[in-house]
């Protein structure tokens, strides 16, 4: 599950949270990939903004 802080930025599971706010903040892009057999497409969530952008393989 990803959640967003106040600033937009992605962060892990917050309702099982046992460090402190910052530990939960991605320290990296989070990708998700979609596919329908034959194609696929990747979502990136920026780690400093939560931008999301697709990309198409």
């Amino acid at each position: 599950m990803i959640h967003f802080d106040h600033l937009g930025r992605p962060m892990g599971n917050m309702a099982a949270a046992t460090a402190p706010y910052n530990a939960n903040l991605f320290q990296g892009n989070c990708q998700i990939t979609f596919s329908n057999g034959t194609e696929d497409a990747n979502i990136t969530i920026t780690r400093e903004t939560g931008y999301a952008y697709r990309t198409l393989l």
